[in-house]
């Protein structure tokens, strides 16, 4: 059976290229919220699954659609939430 797992809205802090093809997850902490209180995200690592140390540093997982070839400074983006996960609160409050 698939997680459940649920993406809240996030602002990108940081601008990326990449190559295009394959739905990626990349380790992110939240280090501030926007004016309309959505948490403001920074990229750790590369995403490459062998980043474990990024992966235990982060505050969750921002979701890369296939078809997206970058992000930039200020996009609204995909983030699954560790906090969310684990309390089950499903409408994304990440306090």
């Amino acid at each position: 059976e698939p997680l459940d797992r649920k993406e809240v809205p996030a602002i990108a802090g940081y601008a990326t290229r990449r190559k295009t093809g394959r739905r990626e997850y990349v380790p992110a902490r939240i280090v501030s919220r926007s004016s309309e209180g959505l948490p403001i995200v920074e990229a750790l690592g590369t995403g490459c699954s062998g980043t474990l140390y990024a992966l235990a540093q982060a505050d969750g997982l921002v979701v890369i659609p296939p078809q997206q070839e970058k992000i930039e400074l200020g996009d609204t983006i995909d983030l699954v939430s560790f906090r969310t996960q684990l309390s089950g609160n499903s409408n994304g409050d990440l306090q």
